[in-house]
């Protein structure tokens, strides 16, 4: 694919110098083919590039544009089981060759963080890797994550295929290709041309949800036509409920006007679930702002005690930790964190192996590190000990300076996981550095996947 690029960059060479464009663009484009995620030898051959690189690189080959955006922080196990699984899966490889542009995004990096600015994305969920399908123009299609397996993504595929495009729509050039789709343009027509019947809106939010990045204004007119006393029907708290995960909405804040009402429809559990998601569905895009993000994320904090959540310093803790986590200000996180932990609350595992090892990777002050030992060690206190738990606590006593309580901990793991008859052999890496006094390094716990 690579040699494919290649011609089509030296076909359109005159066409940017003249448009003025920066051929330099396209040239990193083809130099970076190969250096998104995928490390085997078959596989999707992806690009990382900027996002004004990659709406000429469509253009010129009429293409639609994959977006592939992966977190290895946050969910290394289920990035890489797709990378290995999916995109090596020889129908896959061949369809997306025919008719994309297929893009990798580290959401970690300066460069895919500014291309999802750029494009003007908002990914909808916290579960990664997520899939972004836009048309050549840059209009969204299609957005979907997680984990899929490649029946599932071969879905996606054809979803794709079949979706009409605004412009396509608009100019009714679309033929629909089955009963979705043709009910699709029906119903969007009818609301464009403003249609705005409570049924006939109801009949779109059921009929339309798998395109709801198509109508994003189609809860809020239908609670603003219907009488708020009827917010609490059956079906239309079901309504409220589903759709109450993105922030400041019409849903958002019905559901929180009445919050016992639905707590005891539907279960305390459930409803604040929604809720932390709507404020984690906006801390995301606060972190991504080119401006104003810590302004947003204070906002959004001062906002969470009107939720009535049981864990709220908890919830608050994530919610910091992620801005600041995904803005890469370790300084500012490093301090969020010393003031959680004062506060003796405690963590769910993962986060407190999360937080450990940010401080591993990213905290030098000598105070910080003691007091996330202190902390990591009275959350462990009344559990077993565990290989992981040893292994982290080792790397984290070896951070702080105490080389010979760290070996103490890299040899309590070494032995528990030969009594398991486990593989302890990032346990010896960790050990090889503490003997060697090197420094372990960022991501190391990610490679051990």
């Amino acid at each position: 694919m690579t040699n494919y690029y290649t011609s089509v960059c030296f076909n359109f060479f005159i066409f940017l110098i003249f448009t003025g464009i920066n051929v330099n663009n396209i040239a990193y484009a083809q130099q970076q083919t190969r250096s998104g995620p995928i490390q085997t030898t078959a596989s999707v051959d992806f690009m990382v590039v900027d996002w004004n690189t990659a709406l000429i690189t469509s253009a010129s080959m009429k293409a639609t544009i994959f977006c592939y955006v992966y977190d290895y922080k946050s969910s290394l196990q289920t990035c890489k089981k797709v990378e290995q699984n999916v995109f090596t899966d020889s129908e896959i490889i061949s369809a997306l060759k025919e008719k994309y542009i297929t893009l990798s995004v580290d959401l970690n990096s300066t460069l895919g963080r500014k291309l999802l600015k750029d494009a003007k994305v908002v990914i909808r969920s916290d579960k990664y890797p997520a899939y972004l399908f836009l048309s050549q123009y840059g209009e969204l299609l299609l957005q979907e994550s997680g984990y899929k397996s490649v029946s599932d993504f071969k879905k996606l595929l054809k979803r794709v295929e079949e979706t009409p495009t605004t412009e396509e729509i608009e100019e009714g050039n679309i033929v629909p290709v089955n009963y979705e789709f043709d009910l699709y343009k029906s119903l969007y027509r009818q609301y464009q041309e403003g249609n705005r019947a409570p049924d006939f809106l109801k009949k779109c939010i059921w009929s339309l949800k798998s395109f709801q990045n198509l109508y994003p204004d189609l809860i809020n007119d239908y609670l603003s036509v219907i009488p708020a006393k009827e917010y609490s029907t059956d079906e239309n708290s079901q309504i409220i409920l589903e759709f109450a995960d993105q922030y400041n909405t019409k849903a958002y804040h019905a559901l929180l006007a009445d919050k016992k009402t639905f707590v005891d429809k539907f279960g305390n559990e459930k409803v604040n679930n929604v809720l932390k998601n709507a404020i984690r569905g906006a801390v995301l895009p606060a972190s991504r702002a080119k401006t104003g993000g810590l302004f947003m994320l204070n906002n959004l904090m001062g906002s969470l005690r009107t939720l009535g959540l049981s864990d709220v310093e908890i919830f608050e803790f994530e919610m910091r930790s992620l801005f600041f986590t995904q803005t890469g200000k370790w300084e500012d996180y490093s301090n969020v964190a010393v003031s959680f932990m004062k506060k003796d609350l405690p963590l769910p595992a993962s986060d407190l192996e999360d937080l450990t090892w940010n401080f591993v990777y990213h905290v030098s002050d000598k105070i910080k590190l003691e007091q996330a030992v202190k902390y990591y060690k009275k959350s462990v206190s009344k559990t077993p000990p565990t290989y992981s738990s040893c292994e982290t606590f080792a790397a984290l006593l070896y951070k702080s300076g105490s080389k010979r309580k760290a070996m103490k901990e890299i040899t309590e793991a070494i032995q528990i996981a030969k009594n398991k008859r486990m593989n302890y052999g990032s346990a010896l890496r960790v050990e090889g550095y503490i003997r060697s006094k090197k420094p372990i390094p960022i991501g190391f716990k990610e490679l051990e996947f």
